[in-house]
């Protein structure tokens, strides 16, 4: 039933255009994978900071080769931006990506805070300085992997 014949009981909306839900449906999709959705969560928490993707395989605990996976599917998606900064990426949410989609997801308490046991990110999570993850002795780890 078309809008043009719909009875007057039932007045039918536009429909969208196959465009926007294709668009809406590749969001969707990308999203739809726990580990996709828990890596667009933690950049989007971590804004406006850029996340370094050297900090992704320590916190998420998986390989470089599938953080890398996931994070092109999610800027594909157009749900994150990729900025290179030498040898390494950062990413962020993108910005023109409605957050509203992970704002339905509820933080975490305190408690359940996915951090790696004896993590560096225990005692400095975050160092101001630099806007990156911090190591104990206060540089962030991209910098002390680019000197090495």
């Amino acid at each position: 039933m078309n809008s043009q014949h719909a009875p007057n009981c039932c007045p039918a909306p536009a429909i969208a255009g196959e465009g926007q839900c294709q668009d809406a449906a590749d969001i969707f999709a990308a999203l739809s994978d726990v580990t996709r959705l828990q890596l667009a969560l933690f950049i989007y928490r971590c804004s406006p900071n850029p996340v370094c993707a050297c900090s992704f395989p320590e916190v998420f605990n998986i390989s470089r080769s599938t953080i890398s996976h996931h994070l092109t599917r999610l800027v594909n998606a157009g749900i994150l931006g990729r900025e290179q900064q030498g040898k390494w990426a950062y990413y962020s949410i993108a910005p023109d990506f409605d957050t509203r989609l992970l704002d339905v997801v509820p933080k975490p308490r305190a408690s359940t805070t996915h951090k790696p046991k004896g993590s560096h990110r225990d005692q400095n999570p975050f160092c101001l300085q630099t806007k990156r993850w911090s190591l104990t002795n206060g540089s962030c780890h991209c910098a002390r992997t680019s000197q090495l």
